[in-house]
């Protein structure tokens, strides 16, 4: 997906207009038009009359309305190396799969589907560490992209020096143009226009499904009636969609919710390495409605002679810059304190999630009278757990991926040394925080997730034995 762009003034854009007729859209009533080359083609910007409501998912604030175009990554494929491929196909059972190219697939939620600061977009899809590890891996790897003329999908947001609350989370501004919606109902429930391709390998969904609490989050936790489910999968089944593919590696990224909790997990029991009477009901994240959809989905993946994998545990919340940094609990205590308000936050309070809320209360610019909490007496809702990697959960991820014959990638340990800007490329280059993380401070950059799909080829080269060659970091510091 080749995109740039470059912004002309409006007597030179009318003449670019008659180079493709297709793409003409009626005039806007910007300064300066924006045009973008995809694909070779000269899309125009395209400002969508619609009311876009609030992003769900984007960790921030949304504070107006923005255009948005992307740059070019020059993302290329490498020559498939036979040897690689060979290796990853030998032990392939499947008569339908033998003889052919290889074919990677993958699940999982926002991080695998390129979400950042709340976009889901071609942008995002190409830039995914899963789409960044096929291209260095010389396979097709077919993502879900929108049409050319749609590419900012929806949700894509960007960040703002704008603060009218004077609240520490990020302000954002949402694109209103060459967005991939269809309608929004009178609830604000989004439906996409329909995905036009025969084949998808990418079924990551836009979900954050490690949260829990919409509530406070504006709706960060996603189910399956959400707009790219929709889109997707037309009402099926998550498990049963993708298991009616062939396929010869899966990358299974949807522990950014909870695999590590996917053993046997119902009372006192944990996973010790065999899910064959794993039934637990209890609600689980986007992706898999429950926990056992997920177990029963491995179990059928693993039934699949050959087949080979990668499984990635969860970021330990702690270590986000969202949770860690936005709202520290002692300032939060100062603030409660000058209305005698200290009682809403209970003692044992570790970290604060960063809900809109908090913002208000924090905010200079908020006038005392209509600060929460301070008017409601709301308890202020937090985390008592310490901000600690869960080795219990780590460790179960381990015994996961060792029962399903797959490598393993650690991305918490990623995660947390990218937090404590200890962590340096596989071409030794130190990576800041600001470097890893997008202003949302939940979601990688492009260059995080360029760290990602490197670590992960490390550990499939490790594993299977292989030489998948590693991508440049230094062409993303850009």
């Amino acid at each position: 997906m080749k995109l740039k762009s470059f912004f002309l003034g409006i007597s030179v854009a009318y003449l670019m207009l008659s180079c493709n007729p297709k793409e003409i859209l009626e005039p806007t009533n910007f300064v300066n038009l924006e045009f973008s080359i995809i694909d070779g083609d000269t899309v125009k910007t395209r400002k969508d009359n619609i009311k876009i409501p609030q992003r769900l998912g984007l960790v921030g604030l949304n504070v107006g309305d923005t255009i948005a175009t992307f740059k070019d990554w020059n993302l290329t494929k490498k020559n498939q190396d036979k040897n690689v491929i060979d290796k990853l196909k030998k032990d392939i059972e499947d008569p339908e799969l033998k003889g052919k190219p290889l074919r990677m697939v993958v699940v999982g939620g926002s991080l695998a589907a390129g979400v950042r600061n709340g976009g889901y977009n071609n942008e995002n899809l190409s830039t995914s560490f899963p789409n960044l590890i096929a291209l260095q891996m010389g396979i097709d790897f077919y993502q879900p992209y929108f049409d050319n003329a749609d590419y900012n999908g929806f949700g894509t947001s960007l960040k703002t020096n704008e603060n009218l609350t004077g609240g520490p989370l990020p302000k954002f501004k949402t694109a209103t143009n060459n967005l991939a919606i269809e309608s929004i109902d009178s609830k604000g429930k989004i439906k996409l226009k329909p995905f036009k391709g025969t084949r998808i390998d990418n079924f990551s969904l836009d979900t954050f499904s490690g949260f829990e609490f919409p509530e406070y989050f504006g709706g960060i936790r996603h189910d399956d009636s959400e707009p790219v489910y929709k889109r997707l999968f037309n009402n099926e089944r998550y498990d049963k969609r993708v298991l009616k593919e062939k396929f010869d590696f899966i990358l299974d990224c949807s522990n950014l919710g909870y695999t590590g909790y996917l053993g046997i997990h119902s009372g006192n029991k944990y996973f010790k390495g065999d899910m064959t009477t794993y039934r637990d009901e209890r609600g689980g994240g986007g992706m898999f409605p429950n926990y056992s959809e997920h177990a029963n989905f491995l179990l059928e993946v693993k039934k699949r002679k050959g087949l080979k994998g990668v499984i990635y545990n969860y970021p330990a919340p702690g270590y986000l810059p969202a949770i860690a940094d936005f709202f520290k609990v002692e300032d939060v205590k100062k603030q409660l304190a000058i209305y005698q308000k200290t009682g809403l936050l209970e003692s044992n309070i570790k970290y604060l999630y960063p809900y809109q809320a908090l913002d208000s209360l924090m905010g200079k610019n908020i006038n005392m009278n209509l600060k929460p909490y301070i008017t409601t007496n709301k308890q202020i809702f937090g985390s008592t757990l310490p901000p600690e990697r869960d080795e219990q959960m780590n460790k179960q991820t381990r015994m996961l991926a060792e029962y399903m014959n797959f490598a393993f990638v650690d991305i918490e340990d990623i995660y947390i040394r990218a937090y404590e800007e200890r962590l340096f490329s596989v071409d030794n280059l130190k990576i800041s925080k600001a470097m890893f993380f997008a202003e949302d401070g939940m979601s990688p950059t492009v260059l995080g997730n360029v760290i990602i799909a490197n670590e992960t080829i490390k550990v499939i080269n490790n594993y299977y034995g292989i030489a998948i060659p590693y991508i440049n970091t230094r062409d993303f510091l850009k």
